[in-house]
């Protein structure tokens, strides 16, 4: 899963090259880059810079706090990840068919896909 904490959504693919166009260092729609490539600061958690295709998204709640979170299953370089954001650090309208642009915060465990059930 991806935790956002700086958050860019664009309504497509074009929209966001377009917003692309003007940027120093511009990212494919589908990118990904870890930041400790560029900082190698030891206290840096898990973080990265990713791009991708939003698939589907929706607002949902914490159960535990009842707090709203935005929650979207995005197309990245790297394979179809989940993206959780607080609604304050999300800018533009997430939109199934977009892209979005973010820094986040990585969790994940590593499945064996290897291993065989007997």
């Amino acid at each position: 899963a991806a935790f956002a904490y700086d958050s860019s959504w664009t309504q497509d693919v074009a929209a966001f090259e377009a917003a692309q166009a003007t940027e120093e260092l511009p990212l494919a729609d589908q990118a990904f880059a870890y930041l400790d490539v560029f900082d190698e600061d030891p206290e840096r958690p898990a973080d990265a810079i990713l791009t991708g295709r939003v698939v589907q998204t929706e607002v949902r709640v914490n159960e535990l706090t009842g707090v709203e979170f935005l929650w979207a299953s995005v197309v990245t370089l790297i394979g179809e990840i989940d993206v959780v954001a607080d609604p304050a650090v999300v800018a533009g309208e997430p939109t199934a068919g977009g892209v979005v642009e973010s820094t986040f915060w990585l969790s994940g465990r590593i499945r064996n896909i290897h291993s065989q059930s007997s």
